[in-house]
């Protein structure tokens, strides 16, 4: 699911406006919304801080192409931090086919997860590029970012 998302719409409008409205969904709820200047829209998007919560972002008055773009690539920051700052039990889907070594007190070895399984893990520890996860067995596993991904 993307968090931020842009939904056209005339709430808002007066009657002689030509140009849509744009409302800036963040994490379903309604963050700001763009409208239509002299030249292009106007408005604020979300950007991510340090602690996880939101700051406003404004680009300046420019076509909705420009917003659009931006919001794609806000998007993938937000992604990537979600990963840093959620703790806890959730089910991951491989992104890439990846070889890894897994141990338990009674067991190492390698395992394959082809690209698009799922498993149900827990992040016990984020360690910037990689992050270590336990599995429902038992066994613990130092994972790189790249090659998976959340599923709420």
């Amino acid at each position: 699911m993307k968090t931020i998302i842009l939904q056209e719409t005339r709430q808002g409008c007066a009657p002689f406006e030509k140009e849509p409205r744009y409302n800036v969904m963040f994490k379903g709820e309604l963050f700001d919304q763009l409208y239509f200047n002299m030249t292009g829209y106007v408005g604020y998007l979300p950007t991510p801080k340090e602690d996880g919560s939101a700051g406003k972002l404004s680009i300046g008055e420019k076509g909705i192409g420009a917003y659009r773009k931006e919001v794609s690539q806000l998007n993938k920051e937000w992604a990537s931090m979600s990963v840093a700052y959620d703790r806890g039990w959730c089910q991951i889907e491989f992104t890439e086919e990846i070889t890894f070594e897994a141990a338990s007190p009674f067991k190492i070895g390698d395992y394959n997860a082809k690209k698009g399984s799922k498993v149900k893990v827990e992040i016990i520890e984020d360690k910037g590029e990689n992050v270590v996860v336990q599995f429902s067995s038992g066994q613990c596993a130092t994972l790189p970012k790249s090659c998976f991904r959340r599923l709420r």
